[in-house]
């Protein structure tokens, strides 16, 4: 699902990668959100609170793809010549107001939508609440049970994107791993 009416900046320029995530050459954000042989870095985020709910973010109804869908806590594209790590600093704050921990989580290739996304997801506890959280990009943000996240999603109840629906397995292994229980008493901590 794509937003002719988006607010987002087509001509933003992103490095295109290979399978082996090296850079090849660069795209506009219009270009790689229509050709799927344009891989793109991408960064993502999914944070849990202490209960091991999934805080998910409605997406602004101005957003290119999947306006007013349900997704991950904070996700956004490598800028040309940036790197992972520098990214999700900057989607943390420009899209929840805030920073805290994270943990590296998984790094795949996901082709999904129109387009194909090279993904360096983290992981990070926080109980919240995100009251700085950038509006123009998210409409709501709150936590979710997995379980119900996944059944309301597969019935259509809550509307994500496939790759969001894709990944929900994932996700769900993660939601029962000693690594985010390692990551929630480290936080208990720290708090």
């Amino acid at each position: 699902m794509y937003n002719l009416n988006t607010t987002d900046d087509q001509g933003e320029l992103f490095d295109v990668v290979d399978k082996q995530d090296r850079v090849i050459g660069q795209a506009t954000r219009q270009q790689v959100h229509h050709d799927p042989s344009l891989i793109h870095r991408a960064v993502g985020v999914l944070v849990f609170n202490t209960k091991k709910q999934l805080l998910m973010q409605k997406r602004s109804k101005t957003k290119d793809t999947f306006p007013g869908y349900w997704v991950f806590s904070v996700g956004g594209h490598v800028h040309s010549g940036d790197t992972y790590s520098a990214t999700v600093k900057r989607e943390m704050i420009e899209e929840l107001g805030t920073s805290f921990p994270l943990a590296p989580f998984k790094k795949f290739i996901e082709p999904s939508d129109g387009e194909t996304e090279f993904w360096s997801m983290y992981v990070g506890v926080h109980n919240g609440p995100f009251p700085n959280f950038n509006n123009t990009e998210a409409d709501e943000v709150r936590f979710f049970d997995v379980d119900e996240l996944t059944q309301s999603s597969m019935s259509e109840k809550l509307p994500v994107p496939p790759s969001v629906k894709g990944l929900l397995p994932m996700v769900k292994e993660l939601s029962v791993s000693k690594k985010l229980d390692a990551l929630i008493k480290k936080y208990d901590k720290t708090g």
